[in-house]
């Protein structure tokens, strides 16, 4: 098998690097090391990050990239935006190297893996000398007395550890051993194959983990699909390397991540519900606001509630209104976001915000309470065109006002955490099933 060749020839390597330069002596040089936890800190602010690999070889290809001028790859990595970029170091079938790493490290800012066939700790002390921020641990060629100790060195020393997995079995094993972040690699170490619907399928079984795809991306409709799918990330290699244009190539890959969730507002009859369990847009509206045609009363809300699938998030739409009628529809379980779209300033939302646990989007306006801010037309629920000057800092925005299926392309650009449609899925007054189909469609389906 490759992957016991590759081990094999490490161990023989080190073992001689070992008796040149001891362990103890390797460690004393990072014994007063900088804790910074910086990957982890990017999986919480992050629902999907971009790692992208400098590798000039593999086993299963062979060369990849004749040129290799690692370091222009990495310089467009970095313009590129990707969060982490993954360098081997294994020089035998990879032919990566140290130096290569330590390159690197010198010319970029952004976060680097070392990416080698980890085995001892005498490897992770080196690749915090290196400069890494990240360890990657194969499950595959370790024991899980192995996996504990090599975390516990990696954090001691205020890394990361991408913990790779290749099966449900390793997947339980590297959850069970305390891994923070785990890697599903699509590719088969024993024979190099590749099956990317491994990750997507492994996902399903397990939907709660930070879980990154890692090989077999060929296009940037993978990625969208990979995301769609709720993977946490992907580790991209081949598909940038053999690119005439590695940061262009990775801006295609930015683009079709841009995947807005999609809020359905004006929702009240069963037909809705039923067209929304079958089409499952992230967010639907229920519309309390006294003067909207869409109005409904919290009894005819919670009818409703209870016929929807338990995966859509319902927000109420309120404008103006006592905070005792928002307070008692998130005490019923009616709505799980509260919608603010009148005059009420941060007094108003403090006071909520004590109340109830619901997050709420301040439509208009930021407020230092509201955890989203809206912005729409100044006309709401007409159809009516929004002007969209984003003034939000550091809050995901909605995005509404006159979105329908001619518009939606220069509203995705827009990059909006979501997109709120009402009048623009609606025919004479009414939602209309296709119209909704249409949206769901051109918005998830990346062309």
């Amino acid at each position: 098998m490759i992957l016991d060749e590759i081990v094999s020839k490490r161990k023989l390597y080190y073992e001689q690097k070992e008796k040149e330069v001891p362990y103890d002596v390797l460690l004393d040089k990072v014994k007063n090391s900088k804790k910074e936890y910086k990957l982890y800190d990017l999986c919480k602010k992050k629902d999907f990050i971009l790692l992208a690999e400098c590798k000039k070889a593999s086993p299963s290809k062979g060369i990849i990239s004749e040129e290799y001028n690692y370091l222009k790859i990495a310089s467009d990595y970095e313009k590129g935006g990707c969060d982490v970029i993954s360098c081997l170091t294994e020089p035998n079938y990879f032919l990566g190297s140290d130096e290569h790493f330590i390159n690197i490290r010198k010319k970029v800012n952004t976060l680097m893996l070392r990416k080698d066939f980890i085995f001892s700790k005498y490897q992770i002390v080196e690749s915090k000398l290196l400069g890494s921020d990240v360890v990657l641990l194969i499950l595959a060629i370790l024991t899980g007395e192995e996996v504990k100790e090599f975390l516990n060195l990696i954090h001691e020393l205020g890394m990361c550890a991408l913990v790779e997995t290749h099966d449900e079995e390793e997947i339980k094993r590297a959850i069970k051993l305390g891994s923070k972040v785990i890697g599903v690699n699509n590719r088969n170490l024993k024979d190099f194959s590749i099956d990317f619907s491994n990750a997507l399928n492994l996902r399903k079984k397990y939907p709660s983990v930070y879980m990154i795809s890692e090989s077999g991306v060929k296009e940037a409709k993978d990625i969208r699909s990979l995301k769609l799918a709720g993977l946490n990330g992907a580790l991209v290699g081949e598909a940038l390397m053999r690119s005439n244009d590695p940061y262009t190539e990775l801006m295609k890959y930015k683009k079709a991540l841009t995947v807005p969730k999609i809020k359905f507002c004006g929702i009240k009859r069963k037909e809705d519900i039923e067209a929304v369990n079958k089409l499952k847009p992230d967010f639907i509206g229920f519309v309390f606001a006294n003067e909207s045609k869409r109005k409904l009363s919290l009894a005819e809300a919670s009818k409703l509630k209870k016929k929807l699938s338990e995966d859509i998030i319902v927000i109420g739409v309120f404008k103006n209104q006592p905070k005792n009628l928002i307070v008692e529809a998130c005490k019923k379980g009616i709505i799980d976001i509260i919608q603010l779209h009148g005059d009420e300033d941060d007094l108003y939302i403090k006071e909520l915000k004590n109340m109830v646990d619901n997050e709420i989007i301040s439509v208009y306006r930021t407020s230092k309470y509201a955890e989203y801010v809206m912005y729409d037309s100044k006309i709401p629920g007409q159809g009516t065109k929004a002007k969209y000057y984003n003034r939000a800092k550091n809050k995901p925005v909605f995005l509404a006002g006159g979105i329908n299926i001619n518009n939606i392309d220069e509203i995705i650009a827009l990059n909006p955490y979501a997109i709120d449609i009402s009048t623009g899925i609606e025919t004479d007054g009414v939602k209309d099933y296709n119209k909704m189909e249409e949206i769901i469609k051109k918005v998830r389906d990346y062309e």
